[in-house]
């Protein structure tokens, strides 16, 4: 009996280095967008946490609602379906959640 790596891997492997430089320069573009607006998400939901029970509590919660929004889509945009791990990672709270892409008020 001989021993063969998964079929899978290997093709991964030759894909990304049969891949041209633009793939490759499309790609780490990609990460980096996704590092900002995760770095965004983290930032809002600090000043989040910080504005609970002052007034401007319902600013800040929109603020948070809007850049998990985005970078929640921008990560589905790329592949990326499963976000369970990125919100229990980031801490997204559920009242942000229970809210995304709900229009807030604009009277």
């Amino acid at each position: 009996m001989s021993l063969k790596p998964p079929g899978n891997a290997f093709q991964r492997v030759s894909e990304t280095r049969a891949g041209s430089s633009l793939e490759a320069e499309v790609a780490a573009e990609q990460a980096a967008a996704l590092g900002r607006a995760g770095q965004k998400v983290a930032d809002a939901l600090r000043s989040y946490r910080v504005a609970i029970g002052t007034d401007d509590h319902a600013t800040a919660r929109q603020a948070a609602i809007d850049a998990t929004f985005a970078f929640l889509v921008q990560r589905e945009t790329i592949g990326l379906r499963d976000h369970r791990s990125v919100i229990s990672d980031l801490g997204i709270p559920a009242e942000i959640l229970r809210r995304l892409g709900a229009a807030p008020k604009r009277f």
